[in-house]
C-alpha cells in the first residue's frame, strides 16, 4: 500500500511539473513588481517559478516541523 502511495505522489508530481513548465513557457512576458521602495522588472515564468520554489520550501519546513511535533518520523 506503501508503494502504491509513492508512486502516486511521483505520478501528482509530475504532472504538476508539466503544467507549471507549460504555463511558464506561456507568460514569458516581462512584468513589473513593487513592493514598499523595492521593486523588479521580471518576466512572469520567473515570477511564478520563484512564488512556487517559495511555497514547496515553506510547505516542506512547516511540513517536517508539524511530523515532528506529533511524534512521527521523516
Amino acid at each position: 500500500m506503501k508503494h502504491i502511495l509513492m508512486d502516486t505522489r511521483w505520478l501528482a508530481l509530475f504532472l504538476i511539473s508539466v503544467f507549471l513548465g507549460l504555463f511558464m513557457l506561456q507568460n514569458m512576458e516581462r512584468v513589473d513588481v513593487q513592493l514598499f521602495i523595492w521593486s523588479v522588472n521580471s518576466s512572469h515564468a520567473v515570477l511564478v517559478l520563484i512564488c512556487v520554489g517559495l511555497g514547496f520550501l515553506m510547505g516542506w519546513l512547516f511540513g517536517h516541523s508539524g511530523k515532528r511535533r506529533l511524534g512521527g518520523r521523516d
